[in-house]
């Protein structure tokens, strides 16, 4: 029997399990997933408890109208004023120089080897730095640079400032945010204590697997560290 019959076979087996999770869900998950932070291992999970899962990956705003219709939204979008779904709504926040090194070093894998100047100026150019501050503070929606998207033209660079990262930090802590290493918590908070493909799907979600130096980007990172730190370490 080849994989995807396996696979296939596998799903169809599970799908009932899967239906009557969701059907005993009784509440909302919204996840707001930053780039290169272990979000695909969450929504893979999420996918592979529940059936129905909705994913939206254009880095706008969701509206409230999705969110009624949909028990679980997943993906790349902005923060959006959500006031009845707070406390359904989470996020995981990567060390953000180490979220830079990670999105560096597979971005120049795919390029090339790109130096790491050329890539810092990729990222200004694109709207893609101080990512965490840019989906918080709703300075993102016009970037594309985190889906590898090169024939879309790009506006010009949207500066941020000191009073982004601190509406950035006020919308963070409207909802439920997690360090990416915080599995249990964020497992408990989205009703998974345990699943079967959780060791499978769990490999490299903690960070530095790869054993090479950091690079130091915190010309890119500057307003997400100064978050970061205030969220964890104040």
């Amino acid at each position: 029997m080849s994989v995807f019959k396996r696979n296939k076979l596998i799903s169809l087996l599970y799908y009932p399990t899967r239906l009557i999770n969701f059907l005993n869900l009784n509440k909302k998950i919204i996840f707001y997933h930053i780039p290169r932070s272990g979000g695909t291992f969450i929504k893979n999970i999420l996918k592979k408890k529940y059936e129905k899962t909705l994913e939206i990956n254009d880095f706008r705003e969701i509206s409230l109208n999705t969110i009624k219709k949909n028990k679980i939204v997943v993906g790349h979008f902005e923060f959006t004023n959500l006031n009845n779904f707070y406390k359904s709504s989470f996020t995981i926040i990567r060390k953000p120089n180490e979220l830079y090194n990670s999105f560096y070093r597979l971005y120049s894998e795919r390029n090339n080897k790109t130096s790491k100047d050329e890539f810092i100026n990729l990222v200004k150019k694109n709207n893609g730095d101080n990512i965490l501050t840019r989906i918080f503070a709703k300075k993102l929606r016009l970037t594309n640079f985190f889906f590898y998207k090169r024939d879309e033209k790009q506006i010009n660079y949207l500066e941020l400032n000191n009073d982004d990262c601190q509406l950035a930090y006020d919308n963070i802590k409207k909802i439920a945010y997690f360090k990416i290493e915080e599995l249990n918590q964020i497992l408990k908070f989205i009703d998974t204590d345990y699943h079967p493909e959780i060791n499978k799907l769990h490999k490299g979600i903690i960070t530095n697997i790869d054993n090479q130096t950091d690079l130091n980007f915190s010309e890119i990172s500057n307003l997400d560290e100064k978050i970061y730190n205030k969220l964890f370490l104040s």
